[in-house]
């Protein structure tokens, strides 16, 4: 028979919550780099000039999005990785894992 430890059961609830603010934090600062993207992308000077800069802040959204979306993941966060949409993110947290080799350093995240 297992003993129900409330400590740790309060550690467990306590490490939820701050896994569900931190997602909270990483998609408010996913949306603030997308306002300020498309203040940006506004003024065609800026985009002429940096056209690429501006493609990597839609990049640190999305990649934002995707860490915010497995904190949000209850239990089998690791099994959840095959779910994230970027595919080079996707290949580095697999690696990490020992799921997979290391992405070749040509792979990219795309922007979708």
């Amino acid at each position: 028979m297992t003993r129900f430890d409330a400590a740790t059961a309060i550690a467990a609830d306590e490490d939820a919550l701050l896994l569900g603010a931190l997602a909270d934090e990483l998609l408010a600062a996913r949306l603030l780099a997308e306002e300020l993207g498309v203040s940006l992308c506004i003024d065609p000077v800026v985009v002429e000039r940096h056209r690429i800069q501006l493609q990597d802040l839609d990049l640190v959204a999305q990649l934002l999005e995707q860490c915010a979306r497995l904190l949000r993941v209850p239990t089998g966060r690791a099994a959840a990785v095959d779910d994230v949409t970027l595919a080079a993110m996707r290949a580095r947290l697999g690696a990490a894992l020992g799921h997979a080799p290391a992405p070749a350093p040509e792979m990219d995240d795309e922007i979708w």
